[in-house]
């Protein structure tokens, strides 16, 4: 196993710039000098060669000419070497004394320049100063790069150690944008290792088109795998904008092209964190635009539920109890978490809101003329064309008719279905496959049959008003609590498949059904964003659902008991419904 580079510069990291330099001064001083005595060592047998070489012939004195007479002359330094060649003593002494002035003048003349040489310890001092000077400035440079790295040089070598051994990964030195552009351009080439390179294993990404967030690196390697293999190859996610504040966070605004062509309802926003310890991905959440558009209406929805969900989620809340065991008690607060709780109370004041509510649905959707805060027109100025829309999607119940006709049965004109546009039919069958999977759950309500005809409301609901689940949830407000529910009716399942797959032919009726009447996907999207802002009955179906969504909700937590494994069902619209009915 081979560690990263990084890990090994500590001890250099470590070092001090001042003692290096002195260091570097004694070690040059010392190699300098033990070269110069050296050199000084070999050269001094070579000059006392060269002196005796150097000695010069000279006229002999009379009386010495049978000896050869050798004089010593001056050597590379100028010293004159004595002492040496077959002289006698005597005839030295003459010699010298023959030569004596000579061999004066010529050795000051031979020493002179030695008086202006440099001496040996001069000479290494200088040259171990310049050389302690040049380590030491390149050393305080070598140290300044890597002293704002000192700090974390152990953690740097624990990340190589642990990217070698596969078991973290190293941190990114990248800003937010930088990490978001790249986890897109993965995504669009379903490059799905690509796109977890920059997710932080304790990632929490909240996607808003799913109930609950997917925490943790496998649960979004989950959703991205999902994502990439459920989409088209064409279908990409492209960037409008996104911020450049702030390194660890950004805002993006996006949309959807298929086949680069802009995707209808395909826009959305997002909000990215980064771990400033890893670099990575730690929070994301998306919202993606809804094919819903109820335009102003949308207030008055709000206005009209506002008073019922504040008081559902404080009875919800107050159902937190205080549960002893012997002289323990233990308080159980729900004050943010609403999934737990019980049923919702009961009492006049629940039955006066709901009693209310009904009303005032009544009032708006039947009464309240054109230009107010309903769009289109009340039931009692209703267009003849409109008139005849909503009797042909009645007609047209469950796509029955239409798709008798798709097989070539119109039993002699009997079964022939009326021509309505599939957006209009969709919408109207998504409303009633929602309402008609109500009943089994309605039956396991004791609660409720105590004083209603629980299954002639539901048929109202179903073929005339959907005011009747506002009178429903009224009526049973005030009914006291008659005992443990019933069990699941045997209807359950059949009512919540035939509900699912009522819901999802819708779907595939939206997109494709009827393409003489219906159009392109452009013209049907207009239609449906036309028809829910400018026909009462279709907008009401909007609203219906979400009446619908509310009176979930609350049967589910009544009938289903505290411990039940499925009892979150409740919270997610439709689908759980149906899926609490099939389970």
């Amino acid at each position: 196993m081979t560690l990263a580079p990084n890990c090994s510069m500590a001890a250099t990291q470590r070092s001090n710039p001042c003692s290096a330099a002195l260091f570097s001064f004694v070690t040059t001083f010392a190699l300098l000098y033990m070269v110069n005595s050296l050199w000084s060592s070999s050269h001094s047998q070579m000059f006392a060669t060269a002196a005796v070489h150097r000695m010069q012939p000279v006229a002999q004195p009379q009386g010495l000419s049978h000896m050869p007479l050798l004089v010593p002359g001056p050597d590379l330094y100028g010293n004159v070497a004595r002492g040496h060649g077959p002289i006698h003593s005597s005839a030295a002494a003459q010699v010298v004394g023959y030569h004596s002035a000579q061999l004066s003048d010529e050795t000051d003349h031979a020493r002179a320049p030695s008086k202006a040489r440099p001496t040996t310890v001069g000479i290494v001092a200088l040259t171990g100063t310049v050389a302690a000077i040049v380590v030491a400035v390149w050393h305080a440079l070598h140290y300044r790069r890597h002293f704002h790295s000192q700090s974390a040089g152990s953690e740097q070598a624990q990340w190589a150690l642990l990217s070698v051994t596969g078991t973290k990964k190293a941190p990114l030195k990248l800003t937010a944008e930088q990490v978001i552009r790249q986890m897109y351009e993965n995504i669009n080439v379903r490059n799905v290792e690509g796109a977890m390179e920059y997710i932080d294993d304790e990632c929490v990404y909240q996607d808003l088109n799913f109930p609950e967030p997917y925490e943790g690196g496998e649960a979004v390697r989950k959703l991205f795998t999902e994502s990439c293999s459920g989409i088209p190859d064409d279908l990409l996610f492209c960037i409008d904008e996104i911020t450049t504040g702030d390194p660890l966070a950004c805002g993006v605004t996006w949309h959807v092209e298929l086949d680069g062509i802009p995707f209808p309802n395909g826009r959305g926003c997002s909000y990215y964190r980064i771990s400033p310890d890893t670099g990575r991905l730690i929070y994301a959440r998306d919202l993606v635009e809804s094919a819903l558009k109820p335009g102003e209406a949308a207030f008055s929805i709000l206005r009209l539920l506002s008073p019922v969900v504040r008081v559902v989620l404080k009875g919800q809340r107050r159902d937190g109890a205080s549960q002893s065991t012997g002289d323990l008690k233990v308080s159980v607060s729900q004050s943010t978490d609403i999934e737990g709780a019980g049923e919702l109370q009961g009492g006049p004041i629940f039955g006066a809101i709901f009693g209310l509510a009904a009303a005032v649905y009544v009032y708006l959707l039947f009464i309240s003329p054109s230009g107010g805060l309903m769009p289109g027109d009340p039931a009692w100025a209703i267009k003849p064309e409109d008139l005849q829309e909503v009797i042909g999607e009645s007609i047209n119940f469950f796509f029955i008719l239409p798709i008798l006709n798709m097989l070539g049965i119109s039993g002699n004109g009997i079964l022939e279905a009326p021509i309505v546009n599939p957006v209009a039919e969709s919408v109207f069958n998504i409303n009633e496959a929602y309402i008609f999977m109500f009943l089994p759950l309605l039956l396991m309500d004791r609660r409720g049959r105590e004083n209603l005809p629980t299954v002639t409301m539901w048929g109202l609901g179903m073929f005339l008003t959907n005011s009747m689940v506002l009178s429903y949830l009224a009526v049973r407000a005030i009914t006291p609590t008659a005992g443990p529910p019933d069990s699941k009716s045997p209807l359950a399942r059949p009512f919540g498949i035939t509900g699912a797959v009522v819901f999802m032919v819708a779907i595939i009726w939206f997109f494709v059904g009827r393409p003489d009447v219906g159009g392109d996907l452009t013209e049907r999207v207009a239609f449906f964003q036309q028809i829910i802002t400018h026909q009462r009955a279709s907008f009401s179906y909007l609203l219906d659902s979400a009446l619908f969504y509310m009176a979930q909700i609350i049967l589910i937590g009544a009938v289903d008991s505290e411990e039940s494994s499925k009892r979150w069902l409740r919270f997610v619209p439709f689908w759980g419904l149906a899926a609490w009915l099939i389970i």
